[in-house]
């Protein structure tokens, strides 16, 4: 009786382990190397923020690279994000759907930045959804939307070619919340970003209201492209 129930309680066990590592799949959208972590996006745009281990960064290694398609050992740590394993890249994406919150929105210098998952996808905006968002109100800083991005293979960078608003306050409200929540899992670099963002806004008010100085806007502009994610450097595999 005593052998039974020893493995009873290790089969009790072992069980929950076993679904907390799950396998789970989707397309790389952001990839931050300083930090170990990469943004997935899955089903209906949602995102998620994987820790990796620190060789899938390495120059040397089987890098990640924006779009492509992975599968993964996911097991949720205490703050909501993700630790993976056995990383298996399953092939390449042109596209993906992106769902989160606006943070940042500058028709001007082409660029729209989203938190969601615990961090800061930054995209740039496609000429023909420029036009589009030109003839409609464009999206606020705090809007919840879902954006259709293709995916530049030469810069591991995306572009939005599409915008859409959600509707109702109730989804609104539990956006924000999740937004909160996913933010308070994120590292420093995240928080740099997030501050970083909000200071090229600040600025970009402010040339609204004055003249254009090009000799101005030049060092804001450095500063915001000089965010982006990802490298082209090497190449896919796994």
């Amino acid at each position: 009786m005593k052998k039974l129930s020893l493995v009873a309680v290790v089969a009790a066990l072992a069980a929950p382990g076993t679904a907390a590592a799950a396998r789970q799949s989707g397309i790389v959208v952001k990839v931050d190397a300083k930090a170990d972590v990469i943004a997935v996006a899955q089903t209906a745009g949602h995102v998620v923020r994987v820790h990796a281990p620190a060789p899938r960064f390495a120059r040397n290694g089987k890098r990640f690279h924006v779009g492509q398609r992975i599968s993964f050992a996911a097991r949720k740590l205490r703050n909501g994000t993700l630790a993976g394993s056995g990383f298996r890249v399953t092939g390449r994406a042109s596209r993906v759907s992106v769902h989160g919150i606006v943070r940042a929105y500058n028709s001007q210098k082409r660029r729209i930045i989203l938190a969601t998952g615990g961090m800061l996808v930054r995209m740039r905006l496609a000429h023909a959804t420029r036009a589009v968002l030109a003839s409609a109100p464009p999206p606020k800083v705090g809007d919840e939307v879902t954006v259709t991005a293709s995916v530049d293979e030469n810069d591991d960078s995306l572009e939005a070619t599409e915008v859409d608003e959600e509707q109702g306050d109730a989804n609104d409200e539990q956006a924000g919340q999740n937004s909160q929540q996913a933010g308070q899992g994120s590292d420093q670099q995240g928080e740099n970003d997030d501050q970083q963002a909000e200071q090229d806004d600040q600025a970009e008010q402010g040339d609204d209201q004055a003249e254009p100085d090009e000799d101005a806007e030049d060092p804001d502009s450095a500063q915001a492209s000089g965010d982006g994610s990802g490298s082209a450097d090497d190449g896919e595999g796994d």
